[in-house]
C-alpha cells in the first residue's frame, strides 16, 4: 500500500466532503478525510503489484482533488501549513512577526517547532475586542518586519470568535469568525486559521 497525503486549509470537512465526495467511494484508491481544526488532510492509498502503478493511481485521484479544490489545497506528506506560510511570505520579500492572544500559546509552540528564517519574533498580549489592529500595526513598526499577524481569540458560555488582522507592504486587513466546534480546540482552529491567511495573503489569493 502506498499512501499520499494532501493537506488543505480554508474549508470545512463537510465542505470539502461536497467537493470531492464520490472520490471517496473509489475500492482502489481510496479516499478519506481526517480534520484538524482548521486543516483537512485529505489520504489517498493505493494498492498494486508495483510502486510505479501505485504512484498512477494516485496521481489521477490527485489531479482531480487538486482541480476541484485549487489553491484551498497548500501541501502534501511531510508540509506543514506554518512552513508553507512563511515560505509564501518569504517569496514576496517579506519577514513576518506575529502577535497572539488567547491562543494560550499554540501559535507561538507551533512556529517554534520548527523555526523559520523569515519569523522574526512571536509576542503574546492580553487584548480585549477591538484591540488587536492597532497593536498588530504596533509590533509590525517596532520590529521593522514587513508584515504583522496577529490572532486574537475570545471565549464565552455562548460563542467562540477570533479576530485576525494582517498588516504587509501594500495593505492592512481585519476579519472576525466565529467558531462552532470543541471550546478545546479553538486555539488550534484560530492558529491555522491565522497562519492560512498569511498564506493565501502571500500568494495573491485572498
Amino acid at each position: 500500500i502506498k499512501v499520499r497525503l494532501l493537506h488543505t486549509s480554508g474549508l470545512g470537512e463537510g465542505a470539502v466532503d461536497e467537493q470531492i465526495g464520490e472520490l471517496e467511494t473509489l475500492s482502489n484508491p481510496t479516499v478519506g478525510l481526517a480534520a484538524h481544526s482548521g486543516v483537512v488532510d485529505i489520504r489517498i492509498a493505493a494498492k498494486a503489484k508495483s510502486e510505479a502503478e501505485a504512484d498512477r493511481l494516485i496521481a489521477e485521484v490527485e489531479a482531480t482533488v487538486r482541480a476541484r479544490l485549487g489553491s484551498v489545497v497548500f501541501g502534501a506528506d511531510d508540509d506543514t501549513l506554518e512552513k508553507v506560510a512563511l515560505d509564501a511570505a518569504a517569496r514576496r520579500g517579506w519577514n513576518v512577526v506575529v502577535l497572539e492572544s488567547g491562543l494560550d500559546g499554540r501559535l507561538a509552540r507551533t512556529l517554534a517547532a520548527d523555526p523559520h528564517p523569515n519569523l522574526t519574533a512571536v509576542e503574546s498580549a492580553g487584548l480585549q475586542p477591538g484591540e488587536l489592529a492597532a497593536r498588530v500595526r504596533e509590533i509590525r513598526a517596532r520590529s521593522g518586519a514587513k508584515t504583522a499577524l496577529g490572532a486574537a481569540l475570545f471565549r464565552s458560555e455562548s460563542e467562540q470568535t477570533v479576530e485576525l488582522c494582517i498588516v504587509t507592504p501594500e495593505d492592512e486587513k481585519s476579519r472576525r469568525l466565529t467558531y462552532g466546534g470543541p471550546p478545546n480546540l479553538s486555539p488550534r482552529w484560530a492558529g491555522n486559521t491565522a497562519l492560512n491567511w498569511l498564506r493565501t495573503t502571500a500568494q495573491g489569493r485572498d
